[in-house]
């Protein structure tokens, strides 16, 4: 097998990039770089009722002294949580079965709350599924603290095998167009299957005859990770 992964994953890393005998490529599509946010954008923190943090890189990239307050922060999985710890001091709620938006507003119980102040801190084209959930009850400010930028040829078919199944390992749409784009001139000639995140790339794909698809939820860890590699053939 020759498994790649075009997306930074706290789990992978934590794993040395090796999983049950089975080396893991780094090849990531996407990089993240800062955006520029005036200070009258960025005060709306300090008087937030709760502050939601989409994503790890939107902790990275804030640029701005969040402080303890009477606001409650919450994340939406534990790597951004720990993140947001390590890098502020600041403790956060997040759910604890499914690490996703829906995930956070069904959980957490987000869905419940009303008239309130809300900062969303994510990237430029992050999911804007807890903005059109909450605006309706609620102000919400939203502050993106990062945009992503396309790596230009992350794969190259030197990168594939012709001998063993080539395994991707997509957690973005971002990285998953860009990679079906850089791979649709040559993947004829090779085996290709793709891990994603959620059932719902798989549903929006239309490619679903040329590529065997498999969801990795990141809430299972690295087990779950093992169970789909052993399925894969």
């Amino acid at each position: 097998m020759n498994l790649i992964t075009i997306s930074a994953s706290t789990i992978i890393q934590q794993s040395d990039f090796l999983i049950d005998g089975h080396k893991i490529k780094k090849r990531i599509a996407v990089d993240t770089v800062a955006n520029k946010i005036s200070l009258t954008q960025l005060s709306a923190l300090d008087s937030a009722d709760v502050i939601i943090f989409q994503s790890k890189n939107a902790v990275r990239h804030l640029d701005y002294p969040l402080k303890q307050s009477h606001a409650r922060i919450f994340c939406v999985g534990p790597y951004t949580g720990h993140f947001l710890k390590r890098k502020f001091g600041l403790d956060s709620n997040y759910p604890k079965k499914n690490f996703s938006a829906d995930g956070l507003l069904s959980e957490l119980k987000l869905n419940d709350l009303k008239d309130k102040k809300i900062c969303l801190i994510k990237g430029d084209d992050g999911i804007d599924t807890i903005n059109e959930k909450l605006k309706v009850k609620n102000k919400v400010n939203i502050i993106n603290t990062y945009k992503r930028s396309l790596i230009e040829n992350f794969i190259v078919e030197s990168d594939l095998s012709n001998e063993e199944v080539n395994v991707f390992i997509s957690m973005s749409k971002t990285s998953m167009h860009a990679l079906k784009s850089l791979i649709s001139q040559f993947h004829d000639k090779y085996k290709v299957a793709f891990i994603v995140p959620s059932n719902r790339f798989i549903e929006e794909s239309s490619d679903t005859e040329t590529y065997t698809y498999y969801v990795w939820d990141q809430a299972t860890s690295l087990d779950g990770l093992r169970v789909i590699l052993r399925d894969i053939k």
